[in-house]
């Protein structure tokens, strides 16, 4: 590539499994009435999925009042965090493969973009950020000490509904889902914590812990429990002992769809081709948001697409499918574009060197220009 290009990686996603990410505001669920509120209120305590709000365009009136209605994302640091930690891990596959090292600084400016060294205002040098940004990782992801920006835009992943239409970055590969409101998207499930001990369920509970100890262990519990409700009935602050609790959990239902949107600016083609490399990872993982222990997050790819972007008017055309089905294992398409993209980024990352990483970590602008020097 003589000059920059740039493309739109397009992925449309189904939930498998009940998936959270939790949202900083806390809910509160209340049994009885099995409604959720958004706010620490009446009920046991809820832990929210993230949201957003639609843009005003998407007013919705209901019994006389207007409001911007809510729907779940998958916010774009969630899915920048998978990108980067899944190209960081192809970096670190060929370290290992080459039997190379890295400093524990220089990992984090991997993985996280963040190493342990100031920035001082004389490192930054434009001739420097000029050569790095031509870095297939390093242009794609950002971060590093000499504070370099990202040429990558991630957007939120939206569901696939008629109402977020207008904020993707490319139409829907699929069928555009019928749901209108959160409450469709979303559900509540109840979270039950279980002392198994204290109502002595397990198979091997007393081989494992002894007799005696069950014995001790009943009888601290007796004590504990009986001088928390005497402390509650006299209003004194008691001390919580029983482990048993219910709190609940509020999730995106199985079966939502989301749109993936990233566009690249590339400088060459590894720059594309890592991204590319770093979005069949997340695929194949197919996990997003918390208690992955517990089996939620997981969902299956339905559709790709890669756009190339005309820089003069914007117009997205489509170059191909990019990545094929989950029964495929998320094998690449059959595309010149795709496969002299992902050959320059293997390339890229089994040439990387340990060197490049530590001179941006450390902000050594002398050795990057020089190392950039005896690569030209």
């Amino acid at each position: 590539m003589n000059q920059a290009k740039q493309y739109v990686i397009a992925v449309d996603i189904q939930t498998t499994s009940p998936m959270h990410i939790t949202a900083i505001e806390k809910g509160a669920y209340d049994p009885a009435t099995q409604r959720l509120a958004r706010y620490d209120g009446k009920g046991i305590g809820c832990s929210l999925t993230r949201t957003q709000s639609l843009a005003h365009s998407a007013l919705v009136q209901e019994n006389g009042n207007v409001y911007t209605p809510l729907v779940p994302v998958i916010p774009a640091s969630t899915i920048a965090a998978k990108l980067r930690r899944a190209a960081a891990d192809q970096i670190a596959n060929s370290l290992v493969q080459r039997q190379l090292q890295i400093s524990p600084d220089a990992y984090n400016v991997l993985t996280s973009g963040m190493a342990n060294t100031e920035l001082k205002a004389d490192d930054k040098l434009p001739e420097v950020l000029r050569m790095a940004r031509k870095d297939a990782f390093l242009s794609l992801f950002g971060g590093t000490s000499f504070a370099m920006s990202a040429h990558s835009v991630i957007a939120e992943g939206w569901p696939i509904v008629g109402s977020t239409l207008s904020s993707l970055m490319t139409p829907p590969i699929g069928d555009v889902q019928p749901f209108g409101s959160l409450s469709e998207m979303t559900a509540v499930l109840p979270i039950v914590r279980k002392n198994d001990v204290a109502d002595m369920q397990g198979k091997h509970l007393q081989d494992v812990v002894g007799f005696d100890n069950l014995v001790a262990y009943a009888q601290t519990e007796g004590v504990n429990r009986s001088e928390s409700k005497a402390k509650k009935a006299a209003k004194e602050e008691g001390k919580k002992t029983d482990l048993r609790t219910l709190n609940a959990v509020e999730v995106v239902k199985t079966g939502v769809a989301f749109a993936l949107r990233i566009e690249v600016t590339a400088f060459d083609a590894a720059q594309l081709g890592l991204m590319l490399l770093a979005m069949q990872e997340v695929l194949r993982e197919g996990q997003f948001g918390g208690k992955a222990a517990r089996g939620f997050g997981r969902f299956i790819a339905t559709g790709t697409r890669l756009y190339e972007v005309d820089p003069n008017t914007r117009v997205k055309t489509v170059i191909s499918t990019v990545i094929e089905g989950k029964d495929t294992g998320y094998a690449f398409a059959d595309n010149d574009v795709v496969n002299a993209s992902v050959v320059a980024a293997q390339d890229y990352v089994d040439a990387i060197s340990p060197q490049l990483i530590e001179a941006f970590t450390r902000a050594d602008a002398k050795t990057l220009k020089q190392m950039y020097k005896e690569a030209a």
